[in-house]
C-alpha cells in the first residue's frame, strides 16, 4: 500500500492558548529560544509532562476503565527544525533528577557492597557452625535457627532509578521496568532506529504498556520470572519524514491494525526553516523555571519513603460538570464514527479518543494544580488540544480525496485556451474550433464540455451561444464586444470552407 504523500495540506496553528499556564509558558519560551515550530514543541512538552506525572496518578473515566495518565507522542519533523535542542531544554529537570539519583545510588551501592561482604562473612560462619554440629552428631537446632535468621537479613541492593531508555530492545526495556524502576520512558529523537529495530518488532508487547496491567515474563535464563504490578510507560519520539514514510510503506498497515498508531498523539509540524529569527534571543528564566520546578517536584513525589516506586497512586476523578461534559463529548465522538462523519475514516483513533481525552485532562489538572478532581476548565482545554491531534492524525493517515477528472482536465485546459486565444488574437473562441485543435485527450465532446463548465464555475470563462453556434468568452468580466465576436465567427466560417492544418499546444 502506498503511504508516501506528495503534498500534505498544512494544519498550521496549534491551540497554544488551551494549554495550562505552566506548560504554555514553557512552550513559548522554548519556541522563542530554539525557533522551533510551536506544534512540535507543544507535543514534546506534553510528552515531558507525561514522564513527570505518570508515576503519581491515574484517571478514572466516568463509568469507564481506570487509565494511566501516560501519553505517547510522535513528531515527524525534518532535520534542522530543532527537535533535539527543544527536547533537551524541556527535559532538563528529568535529566538532572536521574543524575542526582544515580549519584545517590552509587553511594548506596558502596554501602551495600560493604554490608553484603560482612553478611557473606557471617554467612560462612553460620554455615560452618551447622557443618560442625552435623559432624559431631550434636543438636543442630540452634545453629540452623541462627542461619535462618541470618538469611532473612540478607542486604537488599539499592534501587537504581532509571527513567529514560533511548534504544533498548523490548526484553531489556521490560527487564528495566522490573529490576530498576517501574515508571520509565522511551525517548528518542531519531525514532527510526526504534521502529526499524527490535522495538518495532515488539509493538504488540509495547501496546500493552499503554494500559494499566501487570507485566510478567517467564524466562529459562532467570531464577524467577520478571514481574511488576503496575508499570507506567511514556513514549516521546521524533522521526524524520523520509524514514517514517519508508517505515509506513513496509509495515505501516500492520502497525495501524495492531492499534499502535492510535495510541500516539501525532504531530507533523510545518517546516519554518528560512523564516526563523536567528538573532540571539534572551528569555525570562522564570518562564521555564516554573515548569522545570514542577517537573522536578512531581518526580520527587513519585519516589516513596522506602526509595521504591509508589505502590498506591492517586486516582483522578471528574467533577460533576466535567462528567456531564465528558459524556457529551464522547457522544459526539461516537456520532462522528458514522459513515460520512469526521472520524469515519479513522475508527481506530476514534475508538481511543475518549481515553486520550481523559488522560490529557488528568495530566493537565494534576500538573497545573495538584488537584485530583478534574475541573470542567481542564477538560475543555484537553478537548481543544485533542481535537487538534485528531485532525493531525486524519491529515497524516487519511489520503486526501482524489481530484475529480473534470477538475484535472480544467487545470490542463485553461492554459491551453489562453494560448489558443492569443493565437486567434480574439477573446471569443468558437467551441467547434476548440474541439478541433484541443489537446488530444480532451477531444471527447463530453469530457471537454465538463472541463469548460468547471472553468465557467471558477469564473475564468463564460459559455455563450449565437443561434446554434457555441462559443466561450475568455474575458467574462469585460464588456460585450460585438466586433470581436463577429471577427471570431467569420474566421471560423471561412476556415470550414478550406482545409486547415491542425495544431496543438
Amino acid at each position: 500500500m502506498k503511504f508516501r504523500p506528495t503534498v500534505l495540506p498544512s494544519q498550521g496553528w496549534f491551540p497554544e492558548h488551551a494549554l495550562p499556564e505552566m506548560i504554555r509558558r514553557a512552550v513559548r519560551a522554548t519556541c522563542r529560544k530554539i525557533q522551533s515550530p510551536c506544534q512540535m514543541v507543544a507535543t514534546l512538552a506534553i510528552g515531558v509532562v507525561s514522564e513527570a506525572v505518570q508515576g503519581l496518578a491515574g484517571v478514572q473515566i466516568p463509568h469507564g476503565p481506570y487509565c494511566p495518565v501516560s501519553n505517547w507522542v510522535m513528531n515527524i519533523a525534518e532535520t534542522g527544525m530543532g527537535k533535539t535542542p527543544s527536547l533537551n531544554m524541556l527535559r532538563q529537570p528529568i535529566v538532572d533528577f536521574e543524575m542526582q539519583k544515580y549519584a545517590h545510588y552509587l553511594v548506596l551501592m558502596k554501602q551495600y557492597l560493604a554490608e553484603y561482604r560482612a553478611w557473606e562473612l557471617e554467612l560462612a560462619e553460620c554455615e560452618q557452625a551447622v557443618r560442625k554440629a552435623v559432624r559431631k552428631g550434636g543438636e543442630t537446632h540452634a545453629s540452623k535457627q541462627r542461619l535462618t535468621e541470618h538469611m532473612a537479613h540478607k542486604p537488599r541492593p539499592p534501587r537504581e532509578i532509571r527513567l529514560t531508555y533511548l534504544d533498548a530492545t523490548s526484553a531489556a526495556f521490560c527487564q528495566g521496568l522490573c529490576d530498576h524502576w517501574s515508571n520509565a520512558s522511551l525517548v528518542n529523537d531519531e525514532a527510526a532506529s526504534c521502529l526499524s529495530g527490535h522495538m518495532g518488532q515488539a509493538m504488540a508487547m509495547l501496546n500493552q504498556r499503554w494500559e494499566c496491567q501487570p507485566l510478567s515474563i517467564d524466562r529459562v535464563s532467570r531464577d524467577k520470572p520478571l514481574f511488576v504490578q503496575d508499570p507506567r510507560v511514556t513514549l516521546n519520539w521524533a522521526i524524520q519524514p523520509g524514514p517514517f514514510w519508508r517505515y509506513m510503506e513496509r509495515r505501516g498497515q500492520e502497525a495501524r491494525e495492531l492499534g499502535t498508531h492510535s495510541r500516539f498523539l501525532w504531530c507533523l509540524p510545518d517546516n519554518n526553516q528560512g523564516l526563523r529569527d536567528v538573532r540571539p534571543v534572551d528569555i525570562d528564566p522564570q518562564e521555564l523555571a516554573g515548569f522545570h520546578d514542577r517537573v522536578m517536584e512531581c518526580l520527587q513525589a513519585s519516589v516513596g519513603e522506602d526509595g521504591e516506586p509508589l505502590k498506591e497512586k492517586l486516582v483522578m476523578t471528574f467533577s460533576e460538570e466535567a462528567t456531564a461534559r465528558y459524556h457529551q463529548i464522547r457522544a459526539g465522538m461516537e456520532e462522528a464514527l458514522r459513515p460520512g462523519g469526521s472520524l469515519a475514516n479513522v475508527k481506530d483513533y476514534g475508538a481511543k479518543a475518549p481515553r486520550h481525552l481523559a488522560r490529557l485532562a488528568g495530566m493537565f489538572e494534576y500538573f497545573e494544580t495538584g488537584n485530583t478532581i478534574i475541573s470542567l476548565d481542564m477538560l475543555e482545554r484537553a478537548h481543544t488540544v485533542l481535537t487538534w491531534f485528531i485532525n493531525e492524525y486524519i491529515r497524516i493517515f487519511v489520503p486526501p480525496p482524489a481530484i475529480p477528472q473534470e477538475q484535472l482536465d480544467a487545470d490542463r485546459l485553461q492554459p491551453w485556451l489562453h494560448q489558443f486565444a492569443q493565437k486567434r488574437c480574439n477573446r471569443y473562441l468558437i467551441k467547434n474550433d476548440i474541439r478541433k485543435h484541443v489537446l488530444s485527450e480532451l477531444r471527447d465532446k463530453t469530457r471537454l464540455e465538463c472541463a469548460l463548465i468547471v472553468l465557467q464555475q471558477r469564473g475564468w470563462i463564460k459559455l455563450c451561444f449565437v443561434g446554434r453556434v457555441g462559443f466561450i468568452d475568455m474575458m467574462p468580466h469585460a464588456g460585450y464586444d460585438q466586433a470581436s465576436l463577429n471577427t471570431a465567427l467569420q474566421g471560423y466560417r471561412s476556415s470550414r470552407s478550406k482545409p486547415m492544418l491542425s495544431f496543438q499546444f
